[in-house]
């Protein structure tokens, strides 16, 4: 996979807490912004508030000549059945359900 793009969706007010290594390079969101970093580089990200941080992440798969192409696309689609992925699903369905739930309360 690479590149991956983000869009920022909702960042704490402190933006710079929140941020990301690519390689030894550092950056962090911003307000409007978006940004793309190769995922084959070794990276991490930190949020440093109590707030929330949501990020959209779109993985592009790169374009890669036979057998490389469908080799490729056979370990991404093993890695959506690893247990780290599987457990990100399973805390994001979570999250969606606990939202749901507060929004529906303030509606009521």
């Amino acid at each position: 996979m690479s590149p991956t793009p983000t869009v920022r969706r909702a960042l704490p007010e402190d933006a710079e807490a929140c941020r990301i290594r690519v390689g030894e390079d550092f950056r962090h969101w911003e307000r409007g912004g978006s940004m793309i970093f190769d995922d084959t580089y070794n990276h991490e990200v930190w949020n440093d508030t109590d707030e929330t941080r949501v990020v959209l992440f779109v993985d592009v798969l790169r374009p890669l000549p036979e057998p490389w192409s469908t080799i490729n696309r056979l370990i991404v689609k093993a890695i959506g059945y690893s247990p780290f992925v599987l457990d990100a699903k399973r805390n994001q369905e979570a999250w969606e359900r606990r939202y749901l739930a507060h929004r529906q309360g303030q509606q009521a």
